[in-house]
Order: structure tokens, then C-alpha cells, then sequence
């Protein structure tokens, strides 16, 4: 479909493929929902037994692991080339995570863990280019870099893979070109990559591209190309001129098997990590996974690594935009990449810019059509709102895209049919035992600015409105009407219900909100610090809790299990602490702590004592200290 026709559908949409919207939202009443921006789950009713679908699409394990074969002979490469993966001997992979205070925060909401553990995946901190894109990205690169070495004699069997850094190589390569189309996070991979390499380096981008990313590529000296249009624009342009050159080679996220195996990649190492936390994904202990989804190249190798890997017990969902839902619309209907957001009047904008493509990879939704078990849909606030509880709850910062996953699990309940047919299948022991993956794909890049004006957005969305379950929109339920009022005394001093808590935020936003209008203009709202020492399996040992003020640190809470006491992990933690502080523009930090606690750890350290509250309580005595940092 031409872009001018593209356009006329999104103003006046009456016929998708010769059918009428009517009879489309017929067929499939979802679709009502969806043309309404509103939150949607599509569980996909046409899966088959995951070994008879995997057979079916002709693409075995041995390619996946040659994959990996791969990427491991490149690793010298890396260590010269990106001295930040040396510390993983060339190994481009991320941690995963628990997120325990995030899962406990959500338990307010209506998009709660409704059973097992919820863990992030972290490519968001992958090295080199800190997203999920740096999986089949950097690894089809690395394919044709290899390809090119090999007939032209430069590479040779047994020689070392560090070769790639060498002038020669980067010299021949310069003669070659490599282009992409991209939303953002592709374009940075294949920029960043390929310029290492030598190649000259061309990146296709949307109007939804970042203006950031569009900087950062131009830093790298990689050529970008914009479009006003959207992403399948700028791809379809992209193609065009490649094509004209011989020696540039076309990056395809849309069909390409080689970034697809790229990323299926991840799957092998992902099984290394569960292993070593001792989980296998089963019967007793199934594992469901949520991965953003665009064009669906990357959340789709992904899934089919682990659907080949884990077989039945392992369930994979996509996340996508309410305004950029296309790999939804595409598998609903079966009609793939043959109907677009557009054609349904949806606009395909979206914060999620990574997330913004309008038509579906054909390729991606004929592999996966019997293995993926469903897609939904999220709101940009609903992104905003978990990015920011992300932040203020586990300290990770992540771009909005990387939480479209988050809110997964919730709707393995709220969908009744679902979770009915969960518990058919599994034992309410096992899905207590049971993982929620959500794939975080980007974040470590974002420039710190736009990172705060995000975290902020949405701090303001999950501390000031309430949700609306069906839809995932945000109500202010502001009133302009005084009303009546009258004092109520809660009597229980223990007690902790759900509207004293929620009171007692109120009151102390709106103290702080007063007192703002007093305070010195450049004293800025405070922003909680979270530091949590864990082991590599996730296992909470000790942590530090507490607030940073323009000028000020305040340390609330500092704790460290017995047996890792006296052995500097306290210090550590304060130390960090204060490190961070100092970088946010802090020039003192002060606590409190009781006599029968660790005042002589602090005085060690460098606090003084400003003040002493005796007998409090019992005989005890309560420090103030102070130091100046």
C-alpha cells in the first residue's frame, strides 16, 4: 500500500481489503477496542504442539547454535574493538533480574503478578548499543563482515577473530557499505557495528526516530537518512537505494533469517542463566515470557529459540502499543502484513518510538502463527507510569518501550478464559513456582534528560490519577466543587488500610507541594535512592534506602544480613550512595541511628554527631549525624 493511500485510510477508513469495518469488527470484536486506543488481549487460538510448529517452519536448532558459534569467534573482536565487554571475554549478553518492589507496588494496582515471580530480562544494558537490537543486529553485521573476509583471503582458518580491529581490515571494509531502516534502536546497532568494522554506514529513519538517536548515529559518523513518513517508509527506501549499489548490503529486520537466528540466540543463553538459578521450566514450574514487539523480528527469533528450547512449558506473549498494534491485527486475522494499523485508523504514534511500525513482518507471524501464545496491547501511560514506578521502585531506568511487557501477567487473570486454562493445565503449586520474563529492550542509551522528563511524566501519572482497568487509561478524578468535610478519627494506631495508605500519600504530596512555594527556588523535589545487594541468582542480602535533595542526601535505611557483616558491604553501599549524590549536586549527606545500632560505623566514615535524643526509648539514645561530601 502506497503512503498516499496509507493516509487516506487513517482519515476515512470504510473498507479494509474490500470488507467492510463492520463486518471486520464482526469477525473479530476486538478489533471495536482496538480502533478505540484501548488496551486489548488476543489469545491465539490456533496453536499446535510446539514440536509439529517448529518442524513446519524448516529452521532447526543447528542453526541456532552455528549462530552462536559465531558470535563466540567474533568475542576477541569485541574486546579490542569495545574494551566495555572485556570483563564477559567478548560476550554480549545482559543479567536478569528480580523486582521484587516493583511486583509489590503493582499489587496496588489493578495489574498485578497474579502468581510467581516477576524477573526483567536487561538488554536494556546489553554493551555496544543497549538494546535488544544489538542481538540480530550486530550478528547479521558480523555475518557479512565474515562472509566478505573470507572470499577475499583475508581471513584465513585458525586465525584470530581480533583481526577485525586491524587497519587492513577496517580498510577493506571501507570500500563496502551496510543500510538499514529503523524506528531507533536497529539503526544504532547497525551504525555503531558497522562503523567499528570499517563499513560506511547508512540508517533509514522514520519521522518517529528520536532526535537523539538521529545525534548519537551522526556522532558515530553514520549517514542518516530521514523520511516524514513512518518506518515502513523509510524501509522500503532504504531497499531502493541499496539496491542500486553492489556493494551495499541491506540489513532486513522485516525477512531476514540471519538476524532472526541472531536473535534466537539469546534463548541458548538464557537457558545457561535459569540453569544456574536452578530452574528449568516444566510442568511444576512453567515459564511465560513478554517481549515489545515491532516489526517482530527480535521479540520473534527470541520466542522461537525458547519455544525450541523449553517446548510446551514455556508461553510467549507480545507487547504492543495501543497506537501501533500491527503484529496484533496481523495474527488476529491471519491477514499478516497485509493490513496495517492504518488501514483500521489507527495513527501509529506512539512514545514507544521503537515500537512504532504499521505493518507486520509476514515472515515473523508465518513462523510463529502455531507457536505464539498471544499479544496485547498497552497505552503510552500505562508505560510512562510503570517506567517511572521502575525507576523510584528498583532504581532501573528503562526507555518506555522496554516496559510494554511489564503489565504481561496481569492479563493471564483478568483474561478469564485464560487463566482457566491455565489452571486446567497446571497445579496452583506450579504457577506459584513459575517465572514472568519481561523482556526490557532498551534504556542504558537514553540521554539522562530526556531519561528525567520521561521518569517524571510518569511519575506524575501513577502518583496523582487512578487506572481504568478495561481500558488502561489514567481519570483524574478532580472535582471543582467544595465539598463537605468532617473530621474522622482512626481509632486502630496498627491499622493499614488501603485508604489510610493512600491518604497519607496525599497528605504528605500536598505538604510537599506547600512548602514548595516557601523553599528556595533551586531546591528541586526529591527522588528516592535505592541500592539493593544481591547475589548473581536475585537473593536480597542488604540494601540502602533513602532520598537525594539538590543539596542533600538523607540516608533512611542501611541493612546488611548477619553473616556478610564485617566484611565492608555497609560501607559499600554508603559509599555508592554517596557517589551518586554528590553527582546530583549534593554537598552533605546526614541520618539518624539508635546507640544500640552502629553509630561508631558512621563516625568511622566521616559523620559527626549534631544532635542526641536521650532516652529514646527506654534508656536508649538516638543519633544525628552529618557529613560534609
Amino acid at each position: 500500500m502506497s503512503e498516499k493511500t496509507q493516509l487516506q485510510a487513517a482519515s476515512d477508513v470504510n473498507q479494509v481489503l474490500g470488507k467492510a469495518l463492520e463486518t471486520w469488527e464482526t469477525e473479530y470484536p476486538k478489533i471495536r477496542s482496538i480502533r478505540s486506543y484501548e488496551e486489548v488481549f488476543w489469545s491465539n487460538q490456533n496453536l499446535k504442539p510446539v514440536e509439529d510448529a517448529i518442524l513446519e517452519t524448516g529452521i532447526t536448532l543447528e542453526q541456532i547454535q552455528s549462530a552462536e558459534h559465531r558470535l563466540k569467534r567474533f568475542a576477541p573482536f569485541f574486546m579490542e574493538a569495545f574494551p566495555e565487554t572485556r570483563s564477559t571475554q567478548g560476550l554480549l549478553e545482559s543479567k536478569i533480574r528480580r523486582v521484587e518492589s516493583f511486583q509489590a507496588e503493582l499489587e496496588k494496582t489493578p495489574f498485578a503478578v497474579p502468581f510467581g515471580r516477576l524477573m526483567l530480562k536487561l538488554d536494556s544494558h546489553l554493551p555496544i548499543s543497549g538494546s535488544i537490537k544489538a542481538r540480530g543486529g550486530i550478528y547479521e553485521v558480523l555475518q557479512h563482515a565474515e562472509q566478505l573476509a573470507v572470499e577475499a583471503g583475508l581471513l584465513t582458518p585458525g586465525m584470530s577473530y581480533a583481526a577485525f580491529a586491524e587497519p587492513r581490515f577496517k580498510k577493506f571494509f571501507s570500500d563496502y557499505s551496510v543500510a538499514v531502516g529503523s524506528t531507533g534502536n536497529l539503526g544504532l546497532s547497525i551504525g555503531i557495528i558497522s562503523a567499528a568494522l570499517g563499513f560506511k554506514a547508512q540508517v533509514h529513519m522514520s519521522s518517529d526516530a528520536k532526535a537523539w538517536k538521529k545525534a548519537l548515529l551522526r556522532q558515530k559518523g553514520v549517514e542518516v537518512f530521514e523520511y516524514d513518513s513512518d518506518y515502513s517508509v523509510a524501509v522500503e527506501q532504504g531497499r531502493k537505494e541499496a539496491e542500486k549499489d553492489p556493494k551495499t548490503y541491506f540489513v532486513d529486520d522485516e525477512n531476514s533469517l540471519n538476524l532472526f537466528l541472531g536473535y534466537a540466540v539469546a534463548a541458548l543463553r538464557l537457558k545457561g542463566q535459569l540453569d544456574h538459578l536452578g530452574y528449568t521450566p516444566s510442568e511444576t514450574s512453567p515459564l511465560f515470557v513478554y517481549l515489545p514487539c515491532g516489526v517482530g523480528g527480535g521479540p520473534g527469533g527470541v520466542a522461537f529459540g525458547l519455544k525450541m528450547l523449553f517446548g510446551e512449558h514455556v508461553h510467549c506473549y507480545f507487547a504492543e502499543p495501543t497506537h501501533s498494534p500491527c503484529m496484533l491485527l496481523g495474527m488476529m486475522t491471519d491477514q499478516h502484513d497485509a493490513v496495517s494499523v492504518q488501514d483500521f485508523g489507527l495513527d501509529n504514534r506512539t512514545i514507544a518510538d521503537g515500537l512504532a511500525v504499521g505493518r507486520p513482518s509476514l515472515f515473523v507471524g508465518k513462523v510463529l502463527r502455531h507457536l505464539l501464545d498471544g499479544v496485547f496491547s498497552v497505552t503510552d501511560e500505562h508505560m510512562l507510569s510503570d517506567l517511572a514506578m521502575m525507576a523510584d521502585f528498583e532504581s532501573l531506568r528503562l526507555e518506555p518501550s522496554a516496559l510494554a511487557g511489564i503489565s504481561g501477567p496481569s492479563w493471564l487473570k483478568r483474561d478469564t478464559a485464560v487463566y482457566e486454562a491455565l489452571l486446567e493445565r497446571y497445579t496452583p503449586e506450579a504457577l506459584n513456582q513459575s517465572i514472568h520474563l519481561s523482556w526490557a529492550t532498551g534504556g542504558s542509551m537514553v540521554p539522562e534528560e530526556v531519561m528525567e522528563k520521561d521518569i517524571e511524566h510518569g511519575r506524575k501519572l501513577y502518583q496523582n490519577s487512578t487506572w481504568t482497568a478495561r481500558s488502561g487509561k489514567f481519570n483524574s478524578g478532580t472535582s471543582h466543587e467544595a465539598p463537605s468535610m468532617q473530621i474522622v478519627v482512626d481509632e486502630g494506631l496498627d491499622t493499614e488500610e488501603e485508604d489510610q495508605i493512600r491518604d497519607e500519600a496525599l497528605i504528605s504530596e500536598r505538604l510537599w507541594n506547600y512548602n514548595l512555594q516557601s523553599w528556595p527556588t533551586h531546591v528541586e523535589k526529591s527522588r528516592m535512592l535505592r541500592l539493593f545487594l544481591r547475589t548473581a541468582e536475585g537473593e536480597l542480602l542488604g540494601g540502602l534506602i533513602g532520598k537525594i535533595y539538590r543539596s542533600a542526601l538523607f540516608v533512611d535505611k542501611l541493612f546488611v544480613e548477619d553473616a556478610l557483616r564485617g566484611q565492608g558491604w555497609g560501607e559499600r553501599l554508603l559509599n555508592r550512595a554517596e557517589s551518586i549524590a554528590r553527582k546530583e549536586g549534593a554537598v552533605f549527606a546526614h541520618l539518624d541511628t539508635f546507640s544500640f545500632q552502629a553509630p561508631d560505623f558512621y563516625e568511622k566514615l566521616g559523620y559527626k554527631a549534631f544532635g542526641i535524643l536521650d532516652d529514646y526509648p527506654d534508656g536508649l539514645k538516638r543519633y544525628f549525624y552529618k557529613k560534609t561530601l
